[in-house]
């Protein structure tokens, strides 16, 4: 059988978690071993921490914690550890204590702080809607993109305010168009109004499409959103037009 030299830092783990864990599950021992073992590449250890978020155990998220917020391990695992610890989403509160701190982290890639957003929206995270909110206003266009989704996915009242305020003041047509599609899937009546303006004065072909694709989704909708569809129809973008075309009777 193979040895492991572990650095004393992740000894002091793994004795904690053998002291305060019965593990029933070899399989799942054995992926936190090798999820935490610096020395194994990451073509194995990416593949454990998947395995641990899979597994939806609760005691994978000490482990899974540490990865994810120690700076000195790879991105690959750290953005992994994050998408496990979603994928677990107990305990809640630790959890998104976790991503959070993670997120305001001194020097932290932005590709990471992508991924955090990412989970938190998997979580449906309203306890961080003010970490999301400033993530919309963020000067990084993908910040914001991933801001919206995760908003979107949440759908609470406020999460909804805070992307209608948004839609007016953002520059970059994806955001906006993001915004328009996290609008337009809540379900709530009060985005076809929103969706209307956008499909009738947006200058953006892709922003246009999203909402008349989105308003086309509606069960009932009023003679306004009637009426911007069927001015859509004579749109400029020919991608609009299909977007009105298709599904029409």
């Amino acid at each position: 059988m193979a040895t492991h030299r572990f650095p004393a830092s992740i000894l002091c783990i793994l004795m904690g978690l053998m002291a305060s864990v019965a593990w029933s599950d070899s399989g799942l021992q054995e992926a936190i071993l090798k999820a935490l073992d610096p020395s194994n590449p990451l073509e194995e250890r990416v593949p454990a921490i998947q395995q641990l978020g899979a597994s939806k155990d609760e005691s994978a998220v000490r482990p899974l914690s540490d990865l994810c917020s120690n700076p000195s391990e790879p991105h690959a695992v750290r953005t992994n550890a994050a998408r496990a610890l979603a994928h677990i989403g107990e305990p809640r509160g630790e959890i998104l204590s976790i991503l959070e701190q993670v997120y305001r982290e001194r020097d932290v890639s932005v590709n990471l702080q992508y991924t955090v957003l990412e989970s938190l929206g998997n979580l449906e995270a309203a306890e961080a809607l003010s970490l999301l909110l400033e993530a919309l206003s963020a000067p990084d266009g993908t910040m914001r993109f991933k801001a919206a989704q995760a908003l979107g996915k949440i759908a609470t009242p406020e999460a909804f305010q805070y992307l209608s305020d948004r839609l007016t003041k953002e520059s970059d047509r994806y955001v906006r168009a993001q915004i328009v599609r996290a609008l337009g899937n809540t379900g709530n009546a009060a985005a076809e109004p929103i969706l209307i303006q956008a499909l009738t004065a947006d200058p953006a072909p892709l922003v246009r499409y999203n909402a008349a694709v989105l308003l086309k989704g509606f069960k009932n909708l009023t003679p306004a959103a009637r009426s911007a569809l069927d001015a859509a129809a004579k749109d400029s973008s020919p991608l609009v037009r299909q977007a009105v075309k298709e599904g029409s009777r």
